[in-house]
């Protein structure tokens, strides 16, 4: 039971790191290559959902939580500033 434990948390932490670096790349691609600029807060987006779900599990281990709350701030801050402050137009 413990190895099929450790398997299935190693499958999540490689599906959790995968997602956020697929999310990085939403936010810096689209909006520096100029295509399809729209997925730049859709991604945004995501990363704020997967950090505020970070922060709770986090907080629910009693762990420290400071740099999920960062993060999620910092998304949420790119979510707004893409969708409605600072939008970049395609080519």
């Amino acid at each position: 039971m413990r190895s099929g434990r450790r398997r299935r948390n190693r499958g999540l932490i490689r599906f959790i790191g995968i997602s956020e670096v697929l999310g990085a790349l939403g936010l810096i691609l689209p909006a520096s290559l100029r295509r399809l600029p729209v997925l730049t807060p859709l991604a945004a987006l995501g990363l704020a959902i997967i950090m505020g779900l970070a922060t709770a599990l986090h907080a629910s281990k009693g762990e420290p939580v400071y740099t999920q709350v960062a993060f999620l701030i910092l998304a949420l801050f790119v979510l707004w500033g893409r969708s409605r402050g600072a939008r970049i137009s395609a080519r």
